[in-house]
C-alpha cells in the first residue's frame, strides 16, 4: 500500500480560537492599555469598511433589500463612531464584561446551591464573581494598576490559547 498523505484543510474553530487568544494576549502584554484602544479602533475601521462596501453594493444594484442597505449604513456609522471614540468606548467595554462576568458568577454560584454540583464549580463561581468585580472597577483605577491587570489577562490569554492548541490532537 501507498503512504497516506495528511490533508491540511481548513482549520477547526478550536485553532482559530487558539490563535487569536494568543495574538491577543500578545498584544496586551506588548502594549497594555493602548492594545484596547488599537483593538477598538481596528474593529472600528474593519466595520465601517464593511459597512461602506454593503452600502456601495446596494447603491449599484446589486443588492435591492433596503433592509441590507439601511444595516450598511448602519455598520458604517458604528464603525466610526468606534474608530473616533475608541478610548470612552474601552472604558464602556470594561465595566459591561464586568457586569456580565459577575452575573455568569453569580447564576454558577446559585446553580451550585441548587444542585450542589461540586466545589470546583463552586470555586469558578467565586473566581469568575471576583474577576466580574475587578473588570467593573478597572477603568476607574490608577494607570500602573490597570496595566498591571491587563497585563496578568494578556498572560491568561496567552496560556489560554496555548492551552486549547494543545487539546486540538
Amino acid at each position: 500500500m501507498g503512504k497516506t498523505k495528511r490533508v491540511i484543510g481548513p482549520i477547526s474553530p478550536l485553532t482559530g480560537i487558539s490563535i487569536a487568544l494568543i495574538i491577543l494576549g500578545a498584544l496586551l502584554v506588548w502594549l497594555r492599555t493602548s492594545a484596547l484602544n488599537i483593538i477598538i479602533f481596528v474593529i472600528g475601521v474593519v466595520m465601517a469598511s464593511f459597512g461602506a462596501i454593503t452600502v456601495f453594493d446596494s447603491l449599484k444594484g446589486r443588492n435591492k433589500d433596503k433592509f441590507i442597505f439601511l444595516l450598511g449604513g448602519f455598520e458604517m456609522v458604528v464603525g466610526v463612531l468606534m474608530a473616533v471614540f475608541s478610548d470612552p468606548l474601552v472604558k464602556v467595554g470594561f465595566v459591561l464584561l464586568g457586569v456580565a462576568m459577575a452575573i455568569i458568577g453569580l447564576l454558577q454560584l446559585i446553580d451550585n446551591y441548587r444542585f450542589h454540583t461540586g466545589s470546583h464549580q463552586l470555586a469558578f463561581g467565586i473566581i469568575r464573581m471576583a474577576i466580574g468585580v475587578l473588570l467593573i472597577i478597572a477603568p476607574f483605577i490608577r494607570s500602573n494598576i490597570n496595566d498591571i491587570f491587563i497585563l496578568v489577562v494578556g498572560i491568561i490569554a496567552i496560556s489560554a490559547g496555548v492551552f486549547f492548541l494543545m487539546l486540538e490532537d
